[in-house]
């Protein structure tokens, strides 16, 4: 009897049954939602009851948010402050302290018209972006193209985090303008009462009385016109710039605090020592300061030892050096740098330096080819061999070698780019050498090259006085380790 299979009693169909119901199908939730037939490990599946108590936690948070944002926004600072003394002063100036009480509680009337009028902007303006995205999230979910839940998930939060942005700025205002009705009309109530308890009732009739009114009519009593347009420019100037003077300090002294709270709120205070390079633990670095500035610096180190590692700063090539006396001073001179490592980055796996080797060629010859420079020098052997020749010019060239052929091979494709020939040529080799210092037979391949141009000048503060004569320099640096020829390169003056 042959072996016979049962899909239904099958170990793996009884697994997904139990986790995909009687469909046997599994579906991608992408809203992150737990579906009817799957149990979030509480115990008690899912359902209407945890869908509404999700969206009900949801949307408490964000009303909490957003009433955080409201009295955040608000604020107190010595700027707001001043303002308002400001505007109360201007307020107790301007009032009629003869007004009727009729006139009273129609001023009370008209803010709280007004009030009503904020309110009513501010809820018609939140109404409608909730019906909005009410109908948006809805069309977006029955959309037979391209609708989806999560895809009106994703379009309502947007259109909420907007909402909330344009809503929460105009309940801010609304509430900055009620406490300023309350307060108002508190006031003027509690005058009100006040001049009731003292047996003062005006009438309608009577003529108003105000503080600018009353000191209006004590400048324009001055019979002399200089000695009366004197005090009035003066008081005008005097409450103008003691109000600008006020808005000035309140405002710096809120600058004050803020640089100080952000100070404050940095984290503690940490010294840290960093040392980019294991290998040298002496070049290190200590940064002292609070947590959260130091963190950025840190990095900022780091990459920026990272960008330098491989990199020759601050070496000078191709610069003059001192020659022999019977040599004129150069007015023509490419340095060719020669590198261990044939690409970047020009380190050695285990981190150590590689070997540089640094070739002169004096006069070099006119108009030459980044080709031709690339074909001299090419990668060769260095190591205890040197050849030197003695140039027609008075000067010497010098090529170190591993053996004697490949020293005067060297030498020879290096000649190709000089204008000088040969007066003597010779090849000796190192003997006795401190250990240290001896060199090793080491493959070293281009690496870059400089060439310095000096021209006479007429311009004094413009050159460079060598030997009696103002001359101007100038030196372009070329890579030769790229297979093509670099940018920098055009810009060699020969």
């Amino acid at each position: 009897m042959g072996l016979s299979l049962t899909r239904s009693n099958l170990l793996s169909r009884n697994i997904r049954r139990a986790v995909t119901g009687s469909g046997l199908t599994r579906r991608l939730n992408v809203s992150g939602r737990l579906q009817a037939n799957q149990d979030d490990g509480t115990g008690g599946g899912g359902g209407f009851l945890q869908n509404f108590f999700n969206t009900t936690i949801r949307w408490a948070s964000r009303f909490v948010g957003f009433l955080s944002a409201i009295f955040r926004g608000i604020g107190f600072t010595f700027g707001a402050i001043f303002g308002a003394v400001v505007r109360a002063s201007q307020a107790i100036s301007t009032f009629d302290w003869n007004a009727s009480d009729r006139e009273i509680q129609e001023q009370i009337n008209a803010r709280n018209i007004a009030l009503a009028g904020t309110w009513g902007a501010t809820l018609g303006s939140g109404t409608g972006w909730l019906v909005g995205i009410g109908i948006g999230y809805g069309f977006t979910v029955l959309c037979p193209v391209i609708g989806s839940a999560a895809l009106a998930k994703v379009v309502a939060g947007e259109a909420t985090l907007e909402a909330l942005e344009e809503v929460g700025a105009t309940a801010i205002n609304a509430v900055r303008q009620t406490a300023a009705t309350l307060g108002t009309n508190a006031l003027l109530s509690g005058y009100r009462r006040f001049r009731k308890s003292l047996g003062i009732n005006p009438a309608d009739s009577d003529p108003s009385w105000t503080i600018s009114g009353k000191i209006e009519e004590k400048i324009e009593s001055i019979k002399n016109p200089a000695l009366r347009n004197f005090v009035e420019e003066f008081v005008d100037e005097f409450f103008d710039s003691f109000i600008e003077a006020g808005y000035i300090f309140a405002y710096e002294l809120d600058s004050q605090l803020a640089a100080a709270r952000a100070a404050n709120s940095g984290g503690v205070s940490r010294a840290v020592r960093i040392t980019p390079d294991k290998e040298a633990p002496g070049e290190a670095i200590v940064l002292v300061g609070n947590q959260d500035s130091i963190k950025p610096t840190v990095q900022t180190v780091l990459a920026q030892h990272r960008l330098i590692y491989n990199r020759d700063v601050g070496a000078i090539v191709g610069l003059p050096a001192p020659d022999a006396l019977r040599a004129m001073p150069h007015r023509r001179k490419m340095t060719i740098l020669f590198n261990e490592m044939e690409r970047p980055p020009f380190r050695k796996p285990n981190g150590d330096r590689p070997k540089v080797v640094e070739l002169t060629i004096p006069d070099p010859r006119p108009d030459l080819s980044w080709e031709r420079i690339k074909r001299a020098a090419k990668p060769y052997n260095w190591g205890p061999f040197r050849c030197t020749a003695h140039l027609t010019n008075g000067r010497q060239m010098v090529v170190y070698g591993a053996t004697a052929q490949e020293a005067e091979e060297k030498l020879d494709d290096l000649l190709e780019l000089t204008t000088c020939e040969i007066s003597t040529k010779s090849v000796t080799q190192e003997r006795d050498r401190n250990p240290r210092l001896k060199k090793s037979p080491t493959r070293v391949h281009p690496h870059s090259a400089t060439l310095l141009v000096r021209r006479e000048s007429v311009d004094p503060d413009k050159g460079r006085t060598i030997r009696n004569q103002t001359m101007s320099e100038r030196i372009v640096r070329f890579e030769l380790w790229t297979q093509n020829e670099p940018r920098s390169f055009k810009d060699v003056i020969w």
